[in-house]
């Protein structure tokens, strides 16, 4: 008994083995037998090396010149396709799924001839073509259509797929949809270094060691100062919103790009390669016209206030923050009025310095609201570079004078205000840029300086600001 059930328990074992590895791979659920029943067209879009859209009124084809990238060939000389519209429809036709509705076969009454050409496809108006690597072509003809299908025979074949009106709509571009109508394409991520030479100056700009894009950069030529980050944005975000109005063939602009009025160079650093890209800039009357080089073709548009954003001089590239300081343990600042004001902190204590008692503790929670002032001041408007005279702004006899020293690096601040008016210049000693300064800032620093000198005068103040701010002992 025992051995006739051992028997019978191995033979249900080789049954169930051979089950699963023959006659089950061979199964396909309904849902994928419906998938596949489905799907009428399939290819990968990265094998694709060539489109062709051919219609009554145009013919275009869009060749892949690397992964990433795609050239319109035809009309027109080389130029560079719109990458982002070539996508799209790679994408929309290399998987490719008709309607619930069946594909239409042929009636037995009716010649394959007539079955085409009543649905205007015998001679269709509309092709789209894909060509690939290994020799395949695919191509799709479309036919009649609604407001939400359309007839579609590919590869020749007998039956005509009734398929979604968008595929007819994304099969019959214009040649705006194809052209890429950016100035220069640009991966801010990669950026290293950006070069803008005018006329008779060069700006170079470098992002040194940096994770994030707008952090660290510097200008190297012709000032070694920090860059500001909202300035080097807009330089940036500028470049990349405009785009082109009209083309024109560089073979019949070649004299004006020999006086080109701007021209900027970029770099990128992709794994360790370094590529650099480049856009020439001239204008003529209202137009401005963007090149560049080794292209066929030149992009023109409107001037509006593109050159006043990316024509600026070197000094307009300067970081706001007027006191470049970091919160660490040395640090002193001074302040010049009527008045002598040392402020230096020590292993985390911060102190005042006098003449007469020498050095006085200040509670932090006191000069804290200064160092927080300090922080957001900024420039607001940068006025002149190397002024003539300082006099007009009222900064040959300034109201205050700054002194923040930190690390072996002191900055030096005057603040003036000219008879007769409702402005406040400014003018740091290391930069012979004046600037004006936001009122309201600078009286809430005066305001919370006069707090804390009014904290060494008051001895009860001083005494209830112990208590207040005191760790209360552990009972």
């Amino acid at each position: 008994m025992v051995v006739r059930t051992t028997v019978v328990l191995a033979f249900f074992t080789i049954l169930l083995a051979s089950w699963i590895l023959w006659v089950e791979p061979q199964l396909k659920t309904t849902s994928t037998l419906e998938w596949e029943s489905r799907n009428v067209l399939n290819f990968s879009a990265q094998e694709c090396i060539q489109m062709e859209f051919k219609s009554k009124e145009h013919s275009f084809r869009i060749q892949r010149v690397s992964d990433q990238s795609f050239s319109l060939e035809y009309p027109e000389p080389r130029i560079q396709a719109n990458e982002a519209f070539v996508t799209k429809v790679l994408g929309r036709f290399g998987n490719l799924n008709r309607t619930g509705t069946l594909p239409l076969q042929c009636p037995p009454e009716t010649t394959q001839q007539q079955f085409l050409e009543r649905y205007q496809l015998l001679a269709p108006a509309i092709t789209l073509s894909f060509s690939f690597q290994d020799g395949t072509i695919h191509q799709i003809a479309f036919g009649k259509n609604d407001q939400e299908y359309c007839y579609v025979q590919i590869n020749h074949s007998k039956e005509i797929q009734i398929l979604p009106v968008d595929l007819l709509h994304l099969a019959t571009p214009s040649l705006e949809n194809l052209r890429d109508s950016a100035l220069i394409h640009l991966d801010p991520a990669a950026l290293v270094a950006i070069e803008i030479q005018q006329s008779s100056s060069t700006i170079r700009l470098e992002k040194p060691n940096s994770k994030s894009f707008y952090d660290g950069w510097q200008q190297t030529v012709p000032y070694r100062l920090p860059v500001d980050s909202d300035t080097l944005f807009l330089l940036l975000d500028t470049l990349k919103n405009q785009t082109a109005q009209n083309y024109h063939l560089f073979s019949e602009m070649e004299a004006e790009f020999a006086q080109a009025s701007l021209a900027i160079t970029f770099w990128e650093n992709h794994q360790g390669q370094v590529l650099s890209k480049k856009l020439l800039l001239c204008q003529k009357e209202q137009q401005l016209y963007a090149y560049a080089p080794n292209s066929a073709w030149v992009r023109s548009f409107q001037n509006d206030f593109f050159l006043q954003t990316i024509h600026l001089p070197a000094w307009k590239y300067i970081e706001r923050d007027v006191f470049p300081f970091q919160e660490e343990d040395s640090l002193t600042f001074e302040l010049f009025d009527h008045r002598h004001l040392d402020y230096h902190r020590e292993q985390k204590q911060w102190w005042k310095k006098t003449p007469q008692s020498g050095k006085l503790e200040l509670p932090r929670e006191l000069i804290q609201p200064v160092l927080d002032t300090l922080h957001i001041l900024e420039m607001v408007d940068l006025i002149v570079w190397e002024p003539k005279s300082l006099t007009e702004y009222g900064l040959d006899s300034p109201l205050q004078q700054w002194k923040i020293s930190q690390a072996g690096e002191s900055y030096e601040l005057k603040i003036g205000k000219p008879a007769n008016a409702d402005t406040l210049y400014a003018m740091r000693q290391d930069l012979s840029l004046v600037f004006t300064l936001n009122k309201d800032i600078v009286a809430s620093l005066s305001l919370h300086l006069g707090e804390s000198e009014l904290y060494f005068q008051n001895e009860q103040l001083q005494k209830e600001l112990k208590e207040q701010f005191s760790t209360p002992e552990k009972k």
